[in-house]
């Protein structure tokens, strides 16, 4: 029997009304997913802000918006293998060349790890040339084809090294290209390097710890960070990701003997190290045989967690070291609230003596041209200038850096030293004596350091606070329920309670900077520290 189904007047109505706006909402929502992926393929601040702006124009709802972006790019089609090589323009104006290699295989629609390896050598006026630093290619190739990893040898020269703001930004700004063309998996990003490449890891944990997952400094010594780049460094900013590091006993840079005091004291601040020393190898990465297929398993059992539950900062030179995932500091400086935290320092004698002056590597003529004197050093003490030609030490010729360092590598603590040096037209001796050995505390502390240590259980949040004014909690619904309230308690006092209001702006402003589908913040608490503790009834 035929069956008729019979709708009322009103409700036909109302259905065709349905029938007709479907089309216009599918039409918005395209529109909508259009201007997510326009956002998310732009390159460059300007690019992003004007793409954030268009979505806000379309006045989308802030939850599709969310959706759209953890969903992130259709990445097609599919890209060949093998090696490319791009330019970068880094802050000092210098075009540089990165290169990076696809995994043969490689599917747009597969997440692909990425790995980083810095080179050494870092502070020469030049970059390497291209034909020769190809040769750097195939210290990791095979095994970065065999893990199907998206392979990057950035290079780099003085004005951007690795322990710079400037060297910093071009390895971020790499990720970012990288990420905006490409289905890496944001969770699996990686950053080793050898010598000066291994002292560029320690660098990135330190200040630039949110988008890897885990660093392989070889080679290297965390104190570059201070020594070479001028920023204090501050131990406990280490305990949010692990590291493998791998020192040698023969290192004439950076022997094991040295560095072993650095690393038991980063353990001691809470960071997780995996730490290798091969005793009777110089700065060679001669034990690349043993330590490689050790080095990929690290990275398979260390993918990111976007999500800690503990995070820490600590530094005094912001924005560098500021945030670290779902924590930033936004302003430094005293505040009635105080957590009293140790300082993990680094206290020990000096190896060797020091003069106390830089070296310009660009000087051809005979003898070394001193760059700068440093201040309390034994330079200054015996009168020596910027632009001093050394040409003998204690009656012995020095016409080569070498000779210098082979020269000094005798003098001990306590000893007189002469010096000559041309400074102009003239000739100067002059004459001072190195200091007794003591032992000091090794990374500086001149500058007030701001520190945060929070923990995420539930909806509430524990803030550790110390010399910081402002900062700021960025909230992810991996971490959050949005439909209950969110205490923050900053040094045992409540100082919020309330519920997360999602706001379509700072999400697009933070997946800007992010560009990470694991890694979506709808919503933020701003907290201030300035005015203490509230009473209960000023939420």
């Amino acid at each position: 029997m035929k069956r008729t189904t019979c709708i009322p007047a009103a409700a036909a109505a109302a259905l065709a009304a349905v029938m007709t706006l479907c089309p216009a909402a599918a039409g918005e929502e395209q529109g909508l997913a259009r201007a997510v992926g326009d956002f998310l393929r732009a390159r460059g601040p300007a690019a992003k802000k004007e793409a954030a702006a268009a979505i806000e124009t379309l006045r989308p709802d802030a939850s599709e918006v969310e959706r759209l972006l953890a969903k992130g790019l259709d990445y097609g089609p599919a890209a060949g293998g093998g090696w490319s090589v791009r330019q970068y323009a880094c802050a000092d104006g210098l075009e540089r060349p990165w290169h990076f290699c696809l995994p043969e295989g490689y599917s747009p629609a597969d997440k692909h790890a990425v790995f980083f390896f810095l080179h050494g050598g870092v502070s020469t006026p030049e970059i390497i040339d291209p034909g020769q630093f190809a040769q750097m290619r195939g210290i990791w190739e095979k095994e970065m084809a065999r893990e199907k990893c998206v392979h990057v040898l950035p290079e780099t020269c003085k004005g951007a090294e690795w322990w710079t703001d400037a060297g910093a930004a071009y390895i971020l700004g790499i990720i970012d290209e990288l990420k905006a063309e490409f289905n890496v998996d944001e969770n699996r990003v990686f950053v080793s390097g050898f010598s000066d490449g291994g002292s560029g890891s320690f660098y990135l944990a330190l200040f630039h710890a949110t988008p890897f997952a885990a660093f392989i400094p070889l080679n290297g010594h965390i104190a570059v960070a201070q020594s070479a780049g001028g920023k204090p460094v501050f131990l406990p900013a280490l305990a949010t990701k692990p590291l493998y590091v791998v020192n040698t006993g023969r290192d004439q840079l950076y022997p094991a003997a040295q560095v072993k005091p650095f690393t038991d004291k980063m353990t001691e601040a809470g960071a997780k190290i995996t730490y290798k020393v091969y005793e009777e190898i110089g700065h060679r990465f001669a034990y690349g045989d043993t330590e490689k297929p050790l080095i990929l398993e690290f990275m398979r059992k260390n993918p990111r967690n976007p999500h800690p539950a503990k995070v820490s900062i600590e530094t005094a030179s912001l924005p560098a070291g500021g945030r670290c995932h779902w924590v930033r500091a936004d302003e430094l400086g005293k505040s009635p609230s105080f957590f009293p935290f140790p300082d993990y320092n680094v206290v020990m004698a000096p190896a060797r003596v020091m003069l106390g002056i830089t070296i310009d590597q660009e000087f051809q003529g005979g003898g070394v041209r001193v760059a700068e004197v440093m201040k309390e050093s034994v330079a200054e003490a015996m009168g020596m200038r910027p632009g001093d030609v050394i040409t003998e030490m204690d009656g012995k010729p020095v016409e080569s850096f070498d000779a210098l360092r082979a020269v000094l590598g005798v003098k001990k603590f306590g000893d007189k030293v002469s010096v000559k040096v041309a400074r102009g037209s003239r000739t100067e001796d002059l004459e001072g004596k190195f200091p007794e050995r003591k032992a000091t505390p090794y990374f500086d502390r001149t500058r007030p350091s701001g520190r945060l240590d929070a923990e995420a259980k539930g909806n509430r949040i524990d803030v550790k606070a110390s010399g910081v004014k402002r900062f700021t909690l960025l909230l992810s619904r991996s971490m959050f329920d949005f439909e209950s309230d969110i205490e923050v308690f900053v040094n045992g006092d409540r100082l919020f309670k309330g519920r997360a209001v999602p706001d379509l702006g700072f999400m697009l402003e933070a997946a800007a900077v992010d560009r990470d589908r694991s890694m979506i913040y709808p919503a933020r608490i701003e907290m201030s520290l300035e005015g203490g503790a509230p009473a209960e009834d000023e939420f």
